[in-house]
């Protein structure tokens, strides 16, 4: 593991990371208050926002004001556009990517409430984290805090609608599908939970317990779970911000393995192999489909874990505009 690419800590923070459907092999990753598309991590460009001034504000490019962006997925019909979870202005927003202009999609942004129907009608508060099914690709789903519920933006006929599907009843860090589209997991502050992608059953746990335990999943513990990765329907990685590793899920074995050093305080980065290597507050986690590339995101460094071979370190901080 080694640092790929950082910028100084006085400046924004990096929130979110995804895949660029509109510009192949490029990535979508928030920073700060902006939407940006890098190919690389060393040069960026602007979608929408602005990375240092938050708001509401719908319009072109730099114009484009945003609050606390918690997710985004290119629309399943349409990857000349993306929704964009923005929690801090309580609705779920849209942006062009021909003329780089933002909209509200659904949701009175500024107006926080929770009612579930067709957008225009729908009203949504606090939504968090945002992923599309495997199954069903005019599904996509997201967390809204303030009622505790999994929600869905479903397209029936010609007709988007957002729906209620699961209620939770705690709060969440992250969620993700298992590559078949089974079960949904989710991360909390210190636990890993599941649930059918029938909706028919509640979450169960998976792991849960406060602090760093590694082996049996029934005995292992986190501590603040975040972002989740899926390397096959068996195996999957999740942040575990406050001990400052990446921990290792093992389905078919039942157990839980931990990649770098634990920390619980004054935190340090440390380049080396996996049983040596140290890193600050792990958030967010992504992989190319076929790569052997792991990206693992900080609030202001760019981590890549390989299976093999060597990295790099790079600037960002002349990227990012």
């Amino acid at each position: 593991m080694k640092q790929f690419a950082k910028v100084k800590n006085s400046d924004p923070s990096f929130r979110y990371i995804g895949r660029d459907a509109y510009i192949k092999g490029q990535y979508l990753l928030v920073y700060g208050y902006g939407i940006y598309t890098t190919p690389d991590f060393t040069r960026a460009y602007y979608v929408s926002g602005n990375k240092k001034l938050k708001g509401y504000r719908e319009g072109p490019q730099r114009y484009a004001r945003y609050g606390h962006i918690t997710g985004i997925v290119t629309n399943s019909t349409s990857s000349r556009h993306i929704w964009i979870a923005d929690l801090g202005n309580n609705c779920i927003r849209t942006v062009n990517r021909t003329d780089h202009t933002s909209k509200e999609l659904v949701g009175a942004c500024e107006h926080p409430s929770v009612k579930d129907g067709i957008f225009g009608v729908a009203r949504i508060a606090y939504p968090f984290e945002m992923a599309i099914s495997p199954l069903e690709k005019k599904k996509v789903y997201f967390f809204e805090r303030v009622a505790e519920t999994l929600r869905c933006l479903e397209r029936v006929g010609l007709t988007w609608q957002v729906r209620t599907v699961l209620y939770l009843r705690q709060k969440i860090y992250g969620m993700n599908f298992d590559p078949n589209g089974d079960y949904m997991y989710f991360s909390t502050k210190s636990s890993i939970i599941r649930a059918s992608s029938t909706w028919s059953t509640p979450a169960v746990d998976l792991i849960s317990g406060t602090g760093h335990n590694d082996g049996a999943l029934d005995s292992a513990k986190v501590q603040e779970a975040s972002s989740m990765l899926f390397l096959n329907n068996d195996t999957f990685l999740f942040a575990d911000s406050n001990n400052h590793v990446i921990r290792v899920v093992d389905l078919s074995s039942s157990s839980v393995s931990t990649v770098c050093i634990p920390q619980t305080s004054d935190a340090e980065f440390l380049t080396g192999s996996i049983s040596t290597c140290k890193f600050i507050a792990p958030r967010y986690l992504y992989k190319f489909k076929d790569s052997w590339k792991v990206f693992i995101i900080g609030d202001h460094t760019v981590y890549e874990l390989k299976y093999t071979g060597e990295s790099k370190l790079s600037s960002l901080n002349d990227a990012f505009g």
